[in-house]
Order: structure tokens, then sequence, then C-alpha cells
């Protein structure tokens, strides 16, 4: 029924479009046809004189081809735009009524499974996409846009495999503080669904498979993810070191780059640097507005954020870097 719900948006978009489309170059061609048949008028009677009014009514012509083009590909963009929301929203409304589905009529047997599936958050598949975008990036751009398709796999599969470990990790570190946080009280860890012991060895499972992907690739690319993995693990704890575990975060998330570069040109140039401190700042923009939730509980924990850090200024703050990041890739796009 989902499926059939995302093929029928998309059509009633398509359609919608369509129209559109259609209207605007029926438009068109009428008003190109008008104007070719009154030149060919003004030629035929007004000799010289009449041609150079004849090439004014091409100019004329060739303007109005130029803005029909644009509005078409204003409306070209705005459909992509439009599909690509509703299938994003349908993509997350997928995962959670099929994990409310399992949950309804699992059976004993599987119930651990399914609290294994909601410790690495496979429920919210927005943290895949922001590990995924960042790596995608890298890929793209070390490849001039051709990647590899083994690579793209492998770093695919491994972005799904090191987010779930990268959950269970912060579950395990937060397993004290989850309790008293109202958005983090129903976690598995935080029930007691699930034991610390099976949390440990669902990690262990994790960042084994990740590393026998890594192992399909060169010794550059194997020697960045023993970084990638210290990253992972100390960033839970930054939070009650440091008011700015974001950009331990950043640094954990956008760690795929350096390991695609390598992957793919078995090299890093300042490209790839530059490409990874945007990622950095840019996940310090939008955890330090998760964070902004969460300020009251964690200050009387006494847990640390750049939300707490930037206090009344978080917002200044936020648009200063988002400045920053939009700096960085137009410096990307110049290379």
């Amino acid at each position: 029924m989902i499926c059939l719900g995302l093929l029928q948006t998309g059509l009633a978009l398509l359609k919608k479009h369509i129209i559109i489309l259609g209207l605007i170059l029926a438009k068109f061609g009428k008003k190109f046809c008008r104007l070719l048949t009154m030149a060919g008028k003004i030629t035929l009677h007004y000799g010289k004189k009449g041609s150079i009014l004849f090439w004014q009514q091409c100019r004329v012509v060739f303007i109005y081809c130029w803005r029909c083009l644009k509005k078409t590909a204003r409306v070209a963009w705005r459909f992509l735009a439009d599909a690509s929301c509703k299938a994003f929203a349908y993509t997350t409304s997928l995962a959670k009524r099929l994990f409310n589905y399992i949950a309804a009529r699992q059976a004993p047997a599987r119930k651990h499974l399914y609290q294994y599936a909601l410790l690495m958050r496979l429920d919210k598949p927005i943290g895949i996409f922001l590990l995924l975008w960042p790596a995608l990036w890298a890929l793209w751009i070390a490849a001039n846009g051709k990647p590899d398709f083994q690579v793209l796999l492998i770093f695919v599969s491994g972005v799904v495999i090191m987010r779930s470990a990268g959950c269970v990790m912060n579950d395990l570190a937060d397993r004290d503080l989850d309790p008293a946080v109202a958005r983090t009280v129903a976690r598995p860890l935080a029930t007691g669904a699930v034991s610390v012991k099976e949390a440990v060895i669902l990690t262990l499972v994790l960042i084994l498979f990740a590393f026998l992907l890594v192992l399909q690739l060169n010794s550059l690319t194997i020697k960045l993810s023993f970084a990638g993995i210290v990253l992972a693990i100390i960033y839970p704890f930054t939070k009650r070191l440091t008011y700015m575990p974001q950009f331990f975060l950043g640094m954990a998330f956008g760690w795929a780059i350096p390991m695609a570069f390598a992957a793919q040109t078995g090299t890093v140039t300042t490209v790839t640097w530059i490409l990874f401190l945007a990622t950095v700042l840019w996940a310090v923009v939008y955890d330090t507005m998760y964070a902004m939730v969460d300020r009251e509980d964690d200050i009387k924990m006494g847990i640390k954020s750049t939300a707490i850090l930037f206090d009344d200024a978080d917002r200044s703050i936020i648009g200063v870097i988002q400045v920053l990041i939009l700096l960085a890739l137009v410096l990307i796009g110049n290379r």
C-alpha cells in the first residue's frame, strides 16, 4: 500500500508538471509561428529595410525562446525538488511503518531482533543519509563523476554498518543518562530491553563486518579506517569533557571523505581536507540545532554541547558557520 501510494503521488506530480510544460510549449509554438509569419511578410513587402526588420524579429524570437527555456527549466527543477521531497518522506514513513508492522506481529523469538534494530536506529534512516552524503560527495569528486562500482558498494554498505555501530556505542556511553531525558527514555538500553553485554557483542560484530569490507580496499584506506573507528569510539564521551562534541561528531561523520579519496585515487589531496572541513562544519550546524532541543536536560545533568556554549547567540553563530560551509564548497568548485 505504501509503495502504491508513492507511485500514485509520483504519477500525480508528473502529470501536473507535464501539463504545465505542455502549456508553456504550446504558447511558445504559437508565438514562434506568429513571429516568423510576420517577419516573412515584412521581408517580402519592404525589401532591404524589411530584411533588417526581419532580423530584429528573429532577435525577438530568440529572446522569447530563451525565456521559455528558462521557465521550462524552473518547472523541471520544481518537479525534481517536489519528487525528491516526496520520495524522502515516503522512505522515512515506509521504514517506520515497517518497524511498527514487525512490532505488532513479531513472535517471541524475533522480539530481540526488533530491539536490536531499534538500538541501531534502523527505523530512523536520516542518520544514514547524513553519513552517506559526504561519502558520496567525496567518491564523485575523487572519481570525476564516475566512481568505481565496487568501491561505491563497499562505502554504501560500510556507512549503514558503521552508523548502526555508532548508535549502539552512543547508547552504551549514555545508558545511565538516557532514562533521565524525555527524548531518549524509550531507547532499548534505557528500558532494559537489551542488556549491556548484548549491546557490546552487537557493536563488535558490526565493527568486524565493517572491517571486512575495508579489507577489500587499498592499504592507505585500511590505515585511515583505524583513525575512523577511534573517532567513532571517543565521540560519545566527548560531551562529558568539552563543550564542542559536535566537532568530534563532524570528524567521525566526515572521516569517510579521506577514506573515499584514498580508495578511489590512492591518495588524499587539498580538496579532500577542504571537503572534510565543510562536512565537519555542516555536522556542527545540524547537531547544534538538534542539541538545542535537549539544552535544559543537558544543563541539569552536566552534559556539554555547542548549544550550551553558544547560548543566546546560537542562531547567529549557526548562520556564520553556514556561510563558511558555502565558502568552502565554492573553493572546492573552483579547484
